[in-house]
């Protein structure tokens, strides 16, 4: 057959000729069994390619489909010893197709002792930062028809890999990550039918963070610096609407050791204190997979609504100044005009223009918001329609008597008769009128009134006195 496809070969490429096997040659016998193969070299051609096996034109030791025009080849891991080696060389021709030449053979010597001891090639021995899914590779030694491979994090613990037959390979692939930042040991042993060869050395070599950049993969996530147990209630429920595969919830004790609570996107506590919120996202890439961190640390506290307990007021040239002063232990912030609108920190609002405004506070720690209206205007619905000073101890006083606890209060209230006369100027602060007159009762009649705010706004109106 081979005969047969070389004779066709030489017909249409006379110039083309099969070469012989250089070295070993064909016949020899006690070939060392990591020996290189070369042969003739053959001008006018794109490449070769060799098979080995163990019968002619056989390729189940190597089976080279490369087009290089080296002519030599040296097997990765060796030949097999005492064994018949059969080289069959193809020629690529520059016209795409190809020759296969007639197989020439020779015999490998008997090996009778174990191998020596190999080394790690990559990573190479005492580096570091080393990927996380690196494959170890080691050099090919002499004679070896398999490995014994180990790996752990000290020199005398497999806790990584226990010792296994890898077979007559040169690289091996971990089947999960390396642990990050952490001293890696690796134990090669390298055997053939003589046995091992023995006690070797074991290699070191470091590993780093990640070979991952986790710049582009990391989740943005959206936590607030504080959440509240709010007043009235035991605990807080937060649930995580960031997009990642996986969540931890961590509590950071006073004495600073930590405690997972949660490892899904809800989170739920009944205890305040110091917490860290991880997102992270898997990213495999070469075989190396790694977590895409986001963290934000957060406080939870105990915390309620606010509750306005007065509105201090500075009148100025360009309107008023408004100071919110609130009750509570809540972190609360402050819009004026909008709920919608940017709120602040500051309770101060400077150079607001005069009138009437409505303030919004809300919880920064969520435990709700309120509306306050401020009043600066006074109405005429602010005062009592009438009173009956019968010493009855109902409506016995006439004095500002708000519909709306808001209102400012007043600098100056003067009462008139229907005529426009003043009968008398109540003190703000007093019980109220009485309805008298220097002393004497008023009659039952219409009486007019004139209120001055402390922001020098004024209001008239009437009213009814009823006896």
């Amino acid at each position: 057959m081979f005969l047969t496809i070389l004779f066709f070969g030489i017909l249409g490429n006379a110039q083309v000729t099969c070469p012989t096997i250089t070295f070993p040659v064909n016949g020899d016998v006690d070939v060392a069994v990591d020996t290189r193969v070369s042969w003739e070299a053959v001008t006018g051609i794109d490449g070769y390619s060799v098979s080995l096996g163990t019968s002619a034109g056989a390729s189940n030791l190597f089976n080279s489909r490369s087009a290089a025009l080296v002519n030599s080849l040296k097997p990765i891991v060796g030949l097999p010893d005492n064994t018949e080696i059969f080289v069959t060389i193809s020629l690529f021709l520059d016209d795409g197709t190809f020759i296969t030449c007639p197989s020439e053979s020779f015999t490998t010597v008997d090996v009778t002792a174990v191998p020596n001891c190999t080394g790690l090639t990559n990573p190479l021995p005492n580096s570091a930062d080393v990927g996380l899914g690196e494959n170890l590779i080691w050099e090919y030694a002499p004679t070896a028809t398999g490995y014994l491979l180990a790996i752990g994090t000290s020199e005398n613990v497999d806790d990584i890999l226990s010792e296994i037959d890898v077979g007559n390979v040169l690289t091996y692939n971990p089947p999960a990550n390396l642990p990050i930042n952490t001293d890696i040991y690796v134990r090669i042993t390298p055997y053939n039918e003589n046995g091992d060869a023995g006690f070797c050395r074991v290699e070191q070599f470091t590993t780093g963070d990640s070979s991952i950049d986790c710049t582009a993969f990391s989740p943005e996530i959206n936590i607030p610096e504080t959440i509240g147990i709010c007043e009235g209630e035991s605990d807080v429920t937060i649930v995580s609407e960031d997009r990642a595969d996986g969540f931890r919830w961590v509590k950071i004790n006073d004495d600073t050791t930590e405690q997972i609570v949660s490892e899904t996107n809800v989170f739920n506590t009944r205890e305040i204190g110091l917490y860290r919120y991880e997102a992270y996202i898997n990213v495999a890439i070469f075989g190396e997979t790694t977590e895409c961190i986001s963290i934000a640390e957060f406080q939870v506290v105990r915390s309620n609504v606010a509750k306005v307990d007065t509105v201090e007021v500075v009148v100025n040239a360009s309107g008023i100044d408004l100071t919110i002063i609130v009750i509570g232990n809540g972190d609360y912030e402050y819009a004026l005009g909008d709920e919608t609108g940017t709120y602040q920190d500051s309770n101060v609002f400077s150079n607001v223009e005069e009138g009437d405004h409505q303030i919004f506070i809300r919880d920064k720690n969520g435990c709700g918001a309120i509306t306050y209206d401020f009043i600066q205007t006074l109405s005429s619905d602010d005062f009592p329609k009438f009173f009956t000073p019968n010493n009855d101890g109902i409506n016995d006083y006439w004095q500002l008597s708000p519909i709306n606890d808001n209102v400012p209060s007043l600098k100056a209230l003067f009462i008139f008769d229907r005529y426009g006369k003043l009968l008398t100027q109540i003190n703000p602060e007093s019980v109220g009128w009485d309805g008298t007159y220097k002393g004497k009762p008023m009659p039952s009649s219409t009486y007019w009134f004139k209120a001055v705010s402390v922001y020098d706004k004024a209001i008239q109106g009437y009213f009814a006195l009823k006896r």
